[in-house]
């Protein structure tokens, strides 16, 4: 018996070593978050992973025995359709609560579920703090689901007559801010804070910005005066006036590296001084030496830090110089001439060492292939899809890299944002997404649990648009906020040299081919173009001719639709010092199909794994049975030959 069992648990720990492959990190970080939205109200939650409920701490301006505090979740930041608690006091010790959901811009009503719960209060002379709870996921429909999707948080302070119990207008005491309530806690200390406990490498410029609606800056920086190799340990974005936050778009880091046979400090030298448009500058510069893309900010985002055991090289052991460029992209929508914006980087970093090096994955759309990505006019719920394929993750080491922050972009019509993961032919779980994309709140968000890419692993962002407040107008990818992006940013661990950027995109030419277009002339840095062919269009723009003289019928958009989502693309694959530009034909994985329904990886593991116990339980108890068996026929021959 003893032995069946240790054969029993031998085979069964095989089969947990071949398919229960170990996760990067077991744990989820946990979520326990404080935000200070004004100095009269504050939020602290923490998420309860084991009951799937969401604790909230209220810590709000005290107004008088018969006030308010209102709190609220929703999608768009809208009152219709948020889900709300009012939570009324009336006198020292005295509390009530309402679970209400937002009609629009009048008093909330009643839900007929009564899903949030209060969990205690108290009230000082100055301050009025509540405790409340709720599911995740209430399952009503009056309630709104908690989940990684950017929420917006509405609160209110008012009063209410506390005869009717009807609420007075809160009038300005109110607010909207957009949250990710399920992202880990992550300790933000101020600039202020950083400076005491960390160096800080501050690279700025000010920049007078042209009258166009969209300027990229380049400016070129040498690196810090250090002597031996540091650590870069976080970012943040330096803005002079709180007015010109509206101007700031995003900003990238690039690292740079001089022509084989040069001097750095003799080639980099002529451009430290001075800025240069990226797209439409007179004057040439080494836009192509800066092709190690290191890091990027953008609007909404806020100091990012990197895990204790995580830090980006700079500097070397050697003394040498580095050079590094920066890429701003400023945003003038009045085409204002009087512009001069300072702006830049704060890089914290330190000569202590940590033990692993991180890099940055860039996957998507190329923003030049500007045909490759057109919306049509009065589009809802347009897919568009863009994939970096095994011939590129081929290239990761053999124990792949770790995504721990992800950053998700688009512009001004993008509404969902998707990043799937393939392994061969079936789907893992969803690497990151966002339902409720918000264009003003785009930060690096830190994954609970850092996710594995291997070598052979398909990557695919999905961006979903809304085109309809164009008024009629198509969209094309570009780099205006009115223009379109389909974009991820990866930092992961440990930092490689053979692949910065992946992506794919349709050929511009079979997109105007489909639009009846044979050729068109597209000035240098420029977003449309001239049609040239056939003759009957030539002269006109692109856009023109997209917007007017295209039929979209219900059965043409669906062609295109089906075209750009699921059609053959081109790939792309950059190695991160920029010496080729390999490509290759995409498109989406084939996948397993069991009833006609996708299954994915983990459910087939599962699937194998049980099998399997149970064929291993069968044969061992199969042998045990027959072992049992042999062991009686022994003993029986045993007692006839005493016998005889």
């Amino acid at each position: 018996m003893n032995r069946f069992w240790i054969n029993y648990l031998l085979a069964f720990s095989l089969i947990q070593v071949i398919f229960c492959q170990e996760e990067v990190e077991s744990n989820p970080e946990k979520v326990d978050r404080h935000m200070q939205i004004t100095p009269d109200y504050g939020v602290s939650w923490t998420v309860l992973d084991d009951t799937k409920e969401i604790v909230f701490k209220i810590v709000a301006r005290y107004s008088g025995r018969n006030s308010y505090i209102g709190f609220g979740i929703s999608v768009n930041g809208a009152m219709d359709g948020s889900d709300i608690i009012i939570i009324k006091n009336f006198g020292p010790t005295g509390f009530s609560y309402e679970d209400r959901h937002g009609v629009g811009n009048v008093e909330p009503e009643l839900d007929a579920s009564q899903d949030w719960k209060l969990l205690s209060g108290w009230i000082n002379r100055t301050h009025f703090s509540a405790k409340i709870s709720r599911l995740l996921n209430t399952g009503d429909d009056e309630d709104v689901e908690i989940t990684v999707d950017t929420l917006r948080l509405i609160w209110a302070l008012g009063e209410y007559d506390m005869i009717t119990q009807r609420l007075s207008y809160h009038k300005n005491d109110r607010g909207i801010i957009s949250v990710n309530f399920l992202d880990p806690d992550v300790e933000t200390p101020t600039p202020e804070e950083l400076e005491k406990k960390y160096e800080v490498w501050k690279i700025e410029k000010t920049v007078q910005v042209s009258s166009n609606d969209t300027v990229y800056m380049c400016s070129f920086f040498k690196g810090p005066n250090v002597t031996s190799k540091h650590h870069m340990v976080g970012f943040g974005m330096y803005i002079d006036l709180p007015e010109n936050k509206r101007h700031l778009h995003h900003a990238d880091l690039y690292r740079c590296t001089a022509p084989p046979g040069t001097n750095p400090d003799e080639f980099f030298a002529p451009y430290l001084g001075d800025g240069y448009d990226c797209n439409y500058s007179p004057v040439r510069f080494p836009y192509e030496n800066c092709g190690t893309f290191e890091f990027q900010w953008t609007i909404g985002g806020q100091i990012t830090l990197f895990p204790d055991n995580l830090g980006l090289p700079l500097g070397r052991d050697d003394g040498a110089t580095e050079y590094f460029m920066t890429e701003v992209h400023f945003n003038n929508e009045e085409r204002r001439s009087d512009l001069n914006i300072r702006a830049g980087f704060n890089i914290y970093h330190t000569p202590e060492l940590r033990p692993t090096e991180i890099g940055q994955l860039q996957l998507g759309f190329m923003t030049n292939k500007t045909f490759s990505l057109t919306v049509p006019p009065n589009a809802t719920n347009f897919v568009v899809s863009s994939h970096c394929p095994m011939d590129c993750t081929k290239n990761l080491p053999k124990d792949g890299i770790n995504i721990f922050t992800y950053l998700l972009h688009s512009h001004l019509s993008g509404r969902r944002l998707k990043l799937r993961h393939y392994r061969g032919n079936y789907e893992l779980p969803m690497l990151a997404k966002d339902d409720h994309f918000d264009f003003n709140y785009q930060n690096n968000r830190r994954l609970r649990t850092p996710v594995k890419i291997l070598p052979g692993d398909h990557l695919t962002i999905e961006c979903m648009y809304d085109s309809n407040w164009r008024r009629g107008g198509i969209t094309l990818g570009g780099r205006s906020p009115r223009e379109e992006m389909c974009q991820a940013f990866l930092l992961y661990w440990p930092r490689i040299d053979e692949v910065n950027s992946c992506g794919s995109y349709h050929s511009q030419k079979e997109i105007l081919e489909f639009m009846g277009i044979n050729d068109v002339y597209q000035y240098q840095g420029e977003i449309d173009a001239t049609v040239t062919s056939p003759e009957h269009l030539s002269g006109l723009k692109y856009t023109d001719i997209v917007q007017h003289r295209v039929n979209w019928s219900t059965e043409l958009r669906t062609k295109y639709q089906h075209l750009v989502q699921y059609g053959e693309q081109q790939a792309y694959c950059i190695p991160i010092e920029y010496d080729n530009e390999p490509f290759v034909k995409t498109m989406y994985p084939k996948l397993v199909k069991v009833d006609d329904s996708f299954i994915t990886v983990p459910d087939l593991v599962i699937f194998i794994a049980v099998i399997l116990i149970i064929v291993v339980t069968v044969i061992c108890v199969t042998l045990y049975v027959i072992n049992e068996m042999r062991k009686r026929r022994k003993g029986s021959c045993s007692k006839d030959e005493i016998v005889k």
